[in-house]
Order: C-alpha cells, then sequence, then structure tokens
C-alpha cells in the first residue's frame, strides 16, 4: 500500500518546514510527497529545494489557490491512499502507519481519520481534540468535526466520488467527506494523527461568512429539509456530539506519555 500526501502552501514559510519535517519522517507504507507551492516571496521556494530530494514531485508558480493545487496533486499523485496536509499544520508520529493497518484490516472501508491536537503558532499545544466515532447524522447536521489532516482516504472512492469541489474555499473538506461517507463505512482511530494549528490567518479566523454561506450551501446540497428544520437538528445533534465525546473523555487534557507519544513539547 502507497500513500500520497499533498501539502498546498502559500506564503507559510513559517511552518513549512515543520510540516514537511513531519510528513517525510513518517514510517511505515511507502510513501510520496507531492508540494504545490502557489509561488510564494517569502522564502517558502528554498526550504521546499531543502527537502526535494524526498520530494515526488513539487513545484512553486501561481496555481489558482488551495483547491486547485490540491487537484493537480492527486491527480499526479500515484498512491492507493491519498491525504493532504496544509504547510501550517502537521502529521504527528505513527500517523500514515495507523491508516495503513486500518485499511488493511478494513477493505471496504473508504476514508479513515483520528485525532487531533490544536497548537499554537509556536508550535505549543493548547488542547487536545478528541473525537468520536463517525456518525452520519452528527456530521451532517452538526458540523464537520474530523480533523481534516488525520483524514485518509482510498484513491479508487476518491475518484468515484468525483474528487474535490473547485468552486469551494473553504469547506472542500466537508464537501468531499460527505461524498465519500456514502461509499462505505467511515474509520476512526482512537489515536492522535495530526496537529492543527491556530494562528490569526487561517481561513477559519478570517473567513468566517465564508464559512457560513458554504455551509449553508453544502446543507441545501446534501440535505433534504428546509432551513427551519436544519436548525433545529442541527442544535440537536451538536448536544449530541458533546455527549458522545463527555462520555468518551474526549475533553480530558493531554498525559504527560500522550506528549511523548507525539513528540510534543
Amino acid at each position: 500500500m502507497k500513500f500520497s500526501i499533498v501539502i498546498p502552501s502559500y506564503n507559510q514559510a513559517a511552518y513549512l518546514r515543520a510540516c514537511l519535517e513531519s510528513v517525510v519522517a513518517q514510517e511505515g507504507p511507502a510513501l510520496e510527497v507531492l508540494v504545490y507551492d502557489g509561488g510564494s516571496k517569502d522564502g517558502s521556494r528554498s526550504i521546499v529545494e531543502e527537502f526535494a530530494s524526498r520530494l515526488g514531485y513539487w513545484q512553486s508558480q501561481p496555481d489558482g489557490g488551495q483547491a486547485a493545487a490540491l487537484r493537480a496533486g492527486f491527480a499526479r499523485a500515484t498512491g492507493d491512499v491519498l491525504g493532504w496536509v496544509n504547510s501550517d499544520d502537521l502529521l504527528l508520529p505513527g500517523a500514515l502507519a495507523a491508516a495503513g493497518e486500518y485499511f488493511e484490516r478494513h477493505p471496504d472501508s473508504p476514508m479513515v481519520y483520528g485525532d487531533a491536537v490544536w497548537i499554537d503558532a509556536a508550535g505549543k499545544v493548547i488542547r487536545p481534540k478528541r473525537e468520536i466515532p463517525f456518525d452520519w447524522n452528527i456530521f451532517a447536521f452538526g458540523y464537520c468535526y474530523i480533523p481534516q489532516p488525520s483524514c485518509f482516504f482510498r484513491r479508487a472512492a476518491f475518484e468515484a466520488a468525483g474528487g474535490l469541489d473547485p468552486t469551494l474555499v473553504c469547506c472542500m473538506d466537508y464537501d468531499l467527506f460527505h461524498r465519500l461517507a456514502r461509499r462505505g463505512p467511515v474509520g476512526h482511530i482512537e489515536a492522535f494523527m495530526s496537529a492543527l494549528r491556530d494562528h490569526p490567518a487561517t481561513k477559519t479566523n478570517t473567513l468566517g461568512q465564508h464559512w457560513d454561506r458554504e455551509h449553508a450551501l453544502l446543507a441545501r446540497r446534501y440535505l433534504a429539509c428546509g432551513p427551519i428544520a436544519y436548525r433545529a437538528r442541527h442544535l440537536w445533534h451538536r448536544m449530541r456530539r458533546v455527549a458522545a465525546r463527555l462520555a468518551r473523555g474526549c475533553y480530558r487534557p493531554l498525559t504527560e506519555q500522550e506528549r511523548r507519544q507525539c513528540r510534543l513539547p
């Protein structure tokens, strides 16, 4: 089994080296790493060049944005399993090995996701993001609780589902997961597999209204209910997720052993 991980980036030199190191250091399955830098002007290209010998492909040129870069990367990728890591995020040790073992045991599953941790701009842990097993109603009517860099999917399922929607800016992962989840059972691994970096320039912090518009678009696209019914079900299933996370102990802080296993400060 071979993994292809695409890393889209633009002017993220402050975080890019750490991202690349976290991906190329993965052990276990065969790995192909493809980097699509959108012509950064902050020294990102020189960082990518340092890793060139360990990359399957890289480029640094205008690319039309994140969705376009990802679509180009997945079109070039040769792996059986795909995923992407934004250049300000990290893969944690053992992520690909755990995903590979899951896919070997579950040949009918199109995708699997693990847990994550939130880190700040300096890489300091903010809090864990432990998650619950996949629940269609919580996912569809609550919100996308799957940590994107902790999610991996079979190439065949990705292609059959139609790939990424290039018209979406913020919710391209949520949209893709909607379609992948219809192709078979979605797996969840109770292990920290990625680190999500929270800093002022993220889309989450800068494009709030855009997020809201795209969430509303996906609700119309996939859910056969009116806005009032959607809001009621949204509230109910978000409450269900909180209850499920409480039952699993998702809100407890990281232990020292977990920090060591994730190689976190």
